[in-house]
């Protein structure tokens, strides 16, 4: 809510189902539906409670937490969210059924005795609706003739929800009447309109009665004399047919007629009392605005006059605050001095002891690599050894093997020498030989 609403005194509607609007980020309130807020009281929800928090803030508000515990602590805080405000609807959703049935209930009490306010309203609905009456009386023959001869365009809504062939009836009752009314005198249909009006709450057969009695033929002013205009005829069986006729279609008529001004009443009724209704809730509705707007009037000064004192005692502990800040700031420096003293002393202290330790770590490294070196010798020296321990072998076993191999091929040759054997090979390629040669039978 913005400062010129406030000085107006309009605050806008902000009820459960639009206050997460954007256009409602920068207002005072959460909520200002006197419904809403009923609601939340008798839930004890605060309206705090039901705005939504992106996860950045929820982040910045639990900060010392881990990143998955954080997770699980956003959905459960969101979850619990839209439940309260789940619950919150719900019972807003039920008080307003139960105002709406106990207004209802009040408005349609036959024993509730009306305000002045409402008899005068009836009053001039009244009036309004027999001048109303009247003029339709007095512009019914100038009507009657027009091209389409419909029923009111307030009545149209109503004609929609009825089945075709009531409509049609409807209609052809409208017709009707409005052809009679044209060929009767305009001080005959005023009676009529006023007896209509005077005898609507009155019984049927009573109100049907008198409009038969007005309607009845009498001497010449019968309604045939009166479209005639030629007076009374001397034959009295044209005169009984006609009189008949004209009795069957004046009650006809007037059936339709008086269906049609029930039709009418009720819906005149219908829309009064939802028009009482409707101005009853918007008082209502006011009423409860007004006083909400009040009551947070009141809240606010309340508010700022806690503010005010809250100002005072924050500027008292701040004086103080700043004078003890003082004399620890002038203590703090006393100890930062004394301790930087002993700093300096401790760090001259363990500077020498560094030094120390470094010269004996010195030698310390310096024997160990001077034993590494000798071990470093000794193992170099070994494995020189070894190497030339291990050519003298293989050199002795290179000659041995040269040797076996001379052997071997010396006696290879001495047996060749001794047994002059041929070998299979060679026998094999004699004898393919002597076959390509073809002496084969010279050899047999």
């Amino acid at each position: 809510m913005n400062e010129n609403e406030t000085e107006e005194g309009t605050p806008p509607d902000i009820n459960l189902y639009n206050f997460d609007d954007p256009h409602f980020q920068t207002c005072r309130y959460v909520l200002t539906s006197p419904r809403s807020l009923e609601a939340c009281a008798k839930l004890n929800i605060r309206p705090v409670e039901l705005l939504f928090k992106s996860k950045e803030e929820f982040s910045a508000a639990y900060k010392n937490f881990p990143d998955k515990k954080l997770e699980e602590m956003f959905v459960q805080h969101e979850n619990t969210r839209k439940e309260k405000l789940a619950k919150a609807r719900l019972e807003r959703a039920r008080l307003t059924r139960k105002y709406t049935n106990n207004t209802s209930r009040n408005s349609t009490d036959p024993g509730r005795k009306p305000s002045s306010v409402e008899q005068s309203r009836q009053t001039e609905s009244s009036n309004k609706s027999a001048t109303v009456k009247v003029d339709l009386v007095q512009n019914l023959p100038d009507r009657c003739y027009s091209a389409q001869q419909t029923l009111p365009e307030k009545y149209q809504d109503l004609l929609n929800k009825l089945p075709p062939q009531e409509v049609k009836r409807l209609r052809l009752a409208h017709q009707r009447c409005l052809q009679h009314a044209a060929h009767l005198p305009r001080t005959q249909s005023l009676d009529r309109v006023e007896n209509r009006n005077s005898n609507m709450s009155t019984p049927r057969e009573k109100s049907r009665r008198r409009s038969l009695v007005r309607w009845m033929p009498k001497g010449s002013s019968s309604p045939t004399d009166t479209r005639t205009g030629n007076g009374p005829t001397n034959d009295p069986s044209c005169r009984s047919s006609t009189t008949k006729d004209g009795e069957f279609w004046l009650r006809k008529c007037y059936q339709e007629n008086e269906q049609s001004d029930r039709l009418k009443y009720c819906m005149e009724e219908r829309e009064r009392k939802s028009e009482r209704l409707l101005k009853k809730n918007e008082r209502e509705r006011r009423r409860n605005l007004r006083n909400a707007h009040e009551e947070r009037e009141r809240r606010l000064k309340q508010a700022q006059e806690r503010r005010r004192e809250l100002d005072k005692m924050l500027e008292t502990y701040r004086r103080e605050l700043q004078e003890a800040r003082e004399i620890t700031h002038q203590r703090a420096r006393e100890r930062a001095y004394l301790r930087s003293s002993e700093e300096q002393l401790r760090k001259v202290h363990d500077r020498q002891q560094r030094e120390q330790q470094i010269r004996e770590n010195a030698k310390i490294i310096q024997q160990r690599q001077e034993e590494w070196r000798k071990a470093a010798e000794a193992m170099q020296k070994q494995k020189e050894e070894h190497v030339q321990k291990f050519l003298e072998e293989r050199e002795a076993k290179i000659q041995e093997s040269r040797n076996l191999a001379q052997a071997a091929e010396q006696l290879r040759a001495e047996m060749q020498r001794v047994y002059n054997l041929d070998s299979f090979d060679k026998k094999a390629q004699h004898v393919a030989l002597v076959n390509e040669l073809g002496l084969g039978g010279a050899s047999t």
